[in-house]
């Protein structure tokens, strides 16, 4: 199902670097309902994990760069937050340090060769396995 999803992502949106306006524009398109919050750089992304209270509140997808505004990107990744918790999705499969707890998806499973450039377009196809299939088998990934 995600490799379907990132070969669909990638036909439309090509293989290469993504930006931050390429994604926003490829998420619209997307069944997401209102649950798509954003693209952000890594500062943003830390003050809304950080923010994380209400563990009833409905599921939120969020795509994040591990380079904070000024820094002006590196890498994307995705997470989603459900019940309170910051679920976190790297393509390399590395741990992402936030300042709150958060859950990861399969540590050490690397999706991405480091040869690529699509780690925007793996967020998506990532949270699109969320919407369409259940969050517990994205973190499997």
């Amino acid at each position: 199902m995600y490799d379907r999803y990132v070969t669909m992502i990638c036909e439309k949106m090509g293989d290469d670097i993504t930006y931050e306006n390429e994604l926003k524009t490829m998420v619209k398109q997307l069944p997401f309902k209102g649950k798509f919050k954003g693209v952000h750089p890594r500062d943003k992304m830390e003050k809304i994990i950080k923010n994380i209270k209400n563990k009833k509140s409905n599921d939120q997808y969020h795509i994040f760069n591990l380079d904070t505004r000024a820094q002006g990107g590196s890498h994307w990744c995705g997470c989603v937050i459900s019940k309170g918790i910051a679920h976190i999705y790297d393509s390399f499969g590395r741990k992402i340090h936030v300042k709150k707890p958060a859950k990861h998806s399969d540590l050490g499973d690397r999706e991405q060769d480091v040869a690529e450039n699509n780690c925007g377009q793996r967020c998506v196809a990532w949270l699109l396995t969320c919407h369409n299939h259940t969050l517990d088998k994205a973190m499997l990934i």
